[in-house]
């Protein structure tokens, strides 16, 4: 069973923000709605569950705090990883790769076409 008033009694005596409070509580609670109480196979559903349905930041958000809890009751060894959130700017970076390696391509097929038209 899931003590949402022990976690965030465990989280105020912590340093840490309003909003983080706020958002580890709701993780924790919507853990607890879901699965009720606290197992390994239960806590692997709930990551696949987050994975599915949200973004990897929010998967991360929610994991953190499902990871303090853990540790708020001594199951610091349960504790799950983060996914990899990749990032936009490498993203951008092999996008503008593609284009480039395209445009490679494209000026040697129109420079050999030419070639091929003088030497006929």
């Amino acid at each position: 069973m899931i003590e949402n008033e022990k976690f965030e009694r465990h989280l105020r005596g912590s340093n840490l923000s309003e909003n983080t409070i706020s958002s580890y509580v709701f993780a924790v609670k919507q853990y607890g709605e879901q699965y009720g109480e606290v197992t390994k196979k239960n806590l692997k559903q709930y990551k696949v569950w987050l994975i599915e349905n949200y973004k990897p930041k929010t998967v991360n958000l929610r994991l953190r705090a499902i990871n303090c809890y853990l540790e708020s009751i001594g199951k610091e060894t349960w504790k799950m990883p983060f996914v990899r959130v990749q990032q936009k700017v490498f993203l951008e970076n092999l996008c503008l790769f593609q284009k480039g390696r395209f445009l490679v391509q494209w000026v040697f097929l129109t420079l050999l076409q030419e070639c091929e038209y003088f030497l006929l």
